[in-house]
Formats: structure tokens, C-alpha cells, sequence
């Protein structure tokens, strides 16, 4: 399928960040083309909170308002596809969707979320994020009062200043914590020394199982008794499921993120710009409304500086015929 239109901006990604990052532009009166393969990381049917204006509501509504806004404008076209190749082309980029759909951008936006990477423990799926909690300032509140909590320190959490952090957020909630290291003595040690919060209970047995029971969680661990929490925080590790990434030369940081320049987060290649959950170590949905508004309002002024210094050319060309 041949490629028609240029578009001022392609965005690569239909969540929160890429309709932020739309509406922005569209109101610089920029022609926007999101392509979206439908499929969010955040697919559970659990209420938003710390979302001004949107307290308990459901997510998926909230993507839904927004693209209805975007439609009514008359610049923003969503195309449900996933974006399967990229190239550079003289005025911009070239995507392939999965149905060999060509679409054509001077701006490339990449807004996607990215995919959970759970650890190996059986029942952990299951129950996250209904008991197993990555962020307490979302899930803390409601279980405020409760008796006892775990921390899983694996993956971001294996650092003890990190874990440390989300401790000072867990006692809040509970009465109590414990901090699992999953078989690692040698991590033990280190959160021990490294954590000044008083009466944390740590434990190095290899958790089996994780099981619901009641409005808790029972965990199996080896060659303990079990333990019941009334609920786990665990931030798991993510992964970028893309393409493009590697086919675009993005590199990316420690966390698996795209690399990018605050504060309208341009990546190292130009003409690209990320946002969302891909651009940020803060996956939640008003970081990914920030990103996405000022990664817009960057592409915006490139696209007036690219008119700019066209225009600028054109002049001098002209003002050199005349002189010849």
C-alpha cells in the first residue's frame, strides 16, 4: 500500500501519553496520526486514583473521552494497528503497519507502554496488582490500618535505597512489614544494614507460592512455616516490545526506558521524541499526561523551526538569483 498523506506527527502508542501529546498538537493546528495496536499494560478493571478529577474511575473511560475529543477536532486520525517497521524518509518517517499500511510523518512520537516482567514465583500474576501492590501512594489508602505487609525486594526493589524509600511508604499502612529477599542471604545483609526504619522483620527463604486467601496472601516459603500478609509491594521489572526501537538506532537507559532530553524528552535521534510508561521510571498516568504534553509542545516548536529555516532558505535563494 502506498503512503499519501505527510503528516505533521505520527504517534506510536494510543494510551494516556500519546493523546496528551495529540491534544497539545492539535491545538498548534498539527495533522496527528496515532496508530495503536489496542493492547495497554494496564488492562485490569481496577479504579484510578491520584488522577485529579478522575478519583475511582476506570482508566480504559478515561482513554475513551479523550479519543472522542481528539476525533471531533478534524486533525487527529487513530488508525488500530500495530506499528510493525520504521524508516527514515527525505521529509520525515516511514511506518509499516501490520497490515502493510504505509503512513508517512514529519515527527515520530513513541508513546508506548511497556510489558510487565513478573517474577518466576507461582500465584504472583494472579494477584497482582489486587494484592500485590507496585506503587502505595495508588493502593495505600484504602488499606490503610492493616496488620502486616511484605515487601518482595527483587528487581528495582533489590536496591536498598530504593526499597528503603518504598518502606517509609508502606508503614504508613501497616503495623508491620517484612522484606523477603527470595533465597538472596547476601541482599539480607545489605537491607539490614542499609534500612534504619525500626522493628522491619527481613526473611531469606525462596518464596514458593503466592496464594489469595481471603482479602490477604498466603506465601509458601521453603523450608519455613508460611506467612500471611495482607498485602505484598513489588515493582516488576518492564520491557519495551517494539520494533522500531532498535530499527530507529533509540538506545535505552539502565531501566529498559528510552533514553531522552527533559523537558520535551527529544531522544538522541532526531526527529523522534518518546513519552509515557517506554520514556519514564514513574508509570503512572499523570507522569504520563506530563510527558506527553510536553513532548507535543516539543515537536510543536521543531515543526515551526523546521518551517522556519526552510523559509529562511527559500529567501536567500531567491535573494541569490536576483544578485545573478
Amino acid at each position: 500500500m502506498a503512503a499519501k498523506k505527510l503528516y505533521d506527527v505520527i504517534i506510536i502508542g494510543g494510551g494516556h501519553a500519546g493523546m496528551s501529546a495529540a491534544l497539545t498538537l492539535y491545538r498548534q493546528l498539527h495533522t496527528v496520526l496515532i496508530l495503536d495496536d489496542n493492547k495497554p499494560r494496564n488492562t485490569w478493571l481496577l479504579q484510578t486514583h491520584v488522577l485529579s478529577g478522575w478519583e475511582g474511575r476506570q482508566a480504559e473511560d478515561l482513554r475513551a473521552v479523550s479519543r472522542e475529543e481528539l476525533a471531533r477536532t478534524g486533525l487527529v486520525t487513530f488508525i488500530e494497528r500495530e506499528a510493525r517497521s520504521a524508516q527514515r524518509i527525505d521529509d520525515g518517517f516511514e511506518i509499516e503497519d501490520e497490515q502493510e499500511g504505509l503512513w508517512r510523518g514529519r515527527k515520530l512520537l513513541i508513546s508506548v507502554g511497556k510489558k510487565n516482567i513478573f517474577p518466576e514465583i507461582p500465584g504472583f500474576a494472579e494477584n497482582y496488582p489486587e494484592r500485590i501492590f507496585h506503587c502505595m501512594f495508588t493502593f495505600g489508602y484504602e488499606h490503610r490500618g492493616s496488620r502486616h505487609a511484605g515487601l518482595l525486594a527483587d528487581g528495582m526493589l533489590a536496591s536498598p535505597f530504593h526499597a528503603s524509600m518504598v518502606v517509609g511508604d508502606t508503614k504508613k499502612f501497616a503495623e508491620r512489614i517484612t522484606i523477603y529477599t527470595n533465597g538472596d542471604s547476601d541482599l539480607k545483609e545489605r537491607m539490614m544494614s542499609e534500612i534504619k526504619y525500626p522493628g522491619i522483620v527481613y526473611n531469606d527463604r525462596r518464596l514458593l507460592e503466592i496464594q489469595r486467601v481471603g482479602s490477604g496472601l498466603r506465601l509458601e516459603i521453603g523450608g519455613s512455616s508460611p506467612d500471611t500478609v495482607d498485602f505484598l509491594v513489588h515493582q516488576p521489572s518492564t520491557k519495551i516490545n517494539l520494533p522500531l526501537v532498535d530499527q530507529l538506532g533509540l538506545k535505552l537507559d539502565e531501566r529498559g526506558d528510552i533514553k531522552n532530553i527533559p523537558p520535551f524528552f527529544q531522544t538522541e535521534v532526531p526527529g523522534v521524541f518518546s513519552a509515557g510508561d517506554c520514556a519514564t521510571p514513574f508509570k503512572i498516568i499523570p507522569m504520563a499526561l506530563f510527558t506527553g504534553a510536553n513532548a507535543g509542545a516539543g515537536i510543536a516548536r521543531s515543526l515551526a523551526a523546521d518551517t522556519l529555516t526552510k523559509e529562511l532558505q527559500s529567501l536567500s535563494h531567491e535573494q541569490d538569483t536576483k544578485m545573478v
